[in-house]
């Protein structure tokens, strides 16, 4: 619906007439009805009767409105005159048929000369129609009539008119005079040939946007895809929830023609083709709905959503609020989902508040690298066991919140580990402990670096060693003190040459 600029009303003639612009060749009755209900709100047209009564345009859902009747009341439509011609000139070859209008100085072609413009000979007052333009200096004509010698002469001044078709459309459009007899609804004029539609029925429907809205999924417009129940077709009704469609060939197809994204996916489904351009998959159920990625398909750039998903992936690939079993070359983003694994890596992967699947909670799911230098980041846990497994030089794996706990096993080659507080790792004695603030620093001092001495202890013997008391230098036995000298901390046995023989510490 628009309001049309430019509109002018002759509110003194009887009818009265609606003139639109030469720039406007086809108005509805639906645009009609909005521009005159804007020209008798304005203060000219408030102090005169209407110039229409409408009825028709409510929506009755589903693409489908009533039907727009319009009666103009004492009024007629009419489109400007077309009064700017075309081509002027004088013929330079006479013609005694008046068929062949030709002038080398025209640009017919150039000027936008088409069949159904009208010539007039201003020399003989004669008049035709354009038939063909056959060159920019050439026209084909309707004989030259009702004029003196009804030829084309040597001289002859002429000029040509657009003819434009103009039309109404979308609905019925009738008028009365100022008594209520019926009267055409155009009024004519000269250069315009008005067409106007009328519809017999009391409805409009937009059938495409009628089918188009039985197409509707959870999230939005989709093709709806069951291998078990659906029909091998694209031919509508056939992808809609209640007539789902059957194949893979089947939704790529109906979702390309429609321009959906969404694919709702009612049942198993194992895919092994194209579909790179992006689909989004929802499945009823990740209890009982399975999509399964064949090795030969290709779901790069697909999302997946309420399935369990398994196969091989590809590249930029988003997992959504599913059940992620067996698959590989998993890379991009995994959210708000249950893992149930193994989980092969391909390329850089996020993993945020995600969780182990209650069949593993007692063991463990595998994170497997594959060998690569990519990183892995796990965020907001939600608990559950991980284990690592094949990780190189160049791999980075990073894990955030409370509740995890991870254990490497011995695929591992190199890589770098960040272990944040909240998380519990697995040491060489098969005991699990929790990385915290204070435990970490526990474990930095606990750490044994030289003959089953801790760094603590080896902090302890050289700060004595260093800094303490020292007692015997000329004698055979050396002692030195702790640095509180509460107790002999090093003891030294040495030979007639000052050689350390004999060595006791105390680092208690």
């Amino acid at each position: 619906m628009a309001i049309i600029a430019g509109v002018t009303v002759n509110w003194k003639t009887s009818p009265r007439i609606i003139t639109f612009p030469v720039a406007e060749t086809e108005v509805s009755v639906e645009d009609i009805q909005d521009t005159l209900i804007n020209i008798e709100d304005t203060e000219e047209g408030v102090v005169f009767p209407k110039l229409r009564n409408t009825s028709g345009g409510e929506a009755l859902g589903g693409g489908v409105t009533v039907g727009w009747t319009m009666e103009l009341a004492n009024a007629q439509i009419a489109f400007a005159p077309r009064t700017t011609n075309k081509e002027t000139g004088t013929v330079t070859t006479p013609d005694t048929s008046g068929i062949w209008l030709e002038d080398s100085a025209a640009s017919f072609i150039t000027n936008g000369v088409v069949p159904g413009d009208s010539v007039i000979n201003f020399t003989d007052q004669s008049a035709t129609t354009v038939i063909e333009v056959v060159s920019e200096t050439r026209l084909q004509c309707y004989a030259l009539s009702d004029g003196t010698d009804n030829q084309w002469g040597l001289g002859d001044s002429y000029k040509v008119w657009p003819e434009d078709q103009c039309e109404a459309t979308g609905g019925n459009l009738v008028a009365v005079d100022g008594v209520g007899s019926s009267i055409s609804s155009i009024f004519p004029t000269f250069g315009t040939q008005v067409l106007k539609t009328s519809s017999s029925s009391a409805t409009t429907q937009n059938q495409e946007q009628l089918q188009t809205s039985t197409f509707i999924g959870k999230e939005g417009l989709g093709v709806a895809v069951s291998p078990t129940t659906g029909t091998d077709s694209t031919v509508y009704p056939t992808g809609t929830r209640e007539f789902p469609c059957k194949t893979e060939a089947n939704f790529h197809g109906i979702a390309a023609e429609r321009g959906f994204h969404n694919v709702y996916v009612m049942d198993s489904i194992s895919m092994t083709g194209d579909h790179s351009v992006g689909h989004i998959f929802f499945g009823d159920n990740p209890q009982t709905v399975n999509i399964n990625c064949d090795v030969g398909s290709d779901v790069s750039n697909c999302k997946f959503t309420d399935c369990y998903l398994t196969g091989k992936l590809d590249t930029g690939n988003i997992i959504w609020e599913s059940i992620v079993g067996s698959i590989t070359n998993a890379n991009g983003f995994i959210y708000q989902s249950t893992l149930l694994g193994p989980i092969v890596f391909s390329a850089d992967t996020s993993i945020e508040r995600c969780w182990t699947a209650p069949s593993v909670i007692t063991g463990e799911v595998v994170l497997d690298f594959n060998g690569l230098a990519i990183d892995v980041q796990i965020s907001s846990w939600g608990g559950g066991r991980i284990l690592i497994k094949n990780m190189v030089t160049g791999s980075n794996f990073t894990c955030h919140g409370d509740g995890g706990h991870v254990r490497f096993d011995n695929t591992n080659t190199g890589g770098t580990v960040r272990i944040y507080p909240g998380w519990h790792y697995h040491d060489e004695n098969g005991t699990w402990n929790e990385f915290d603030d204070h435990t970490i620093g526990q474990e930095v001092w606990a750490r044994v670096i030289d003959s089953g001495y801790t760094a603590e202890e080896v902090m302890k013997l050289i700060a004595s060693a260093t800094a303490a008391k020292l007692s015997g230098a000329d004698t055979a036995t050396i002692s030195i003190r702790d640095l509180g000298d509460t107790k002999d901390r090093i003891i030294a046995t040495t030979d007639a040459s000052g050689n350390r023989t004999a060595v006791v510490h105390d680092v208690s």
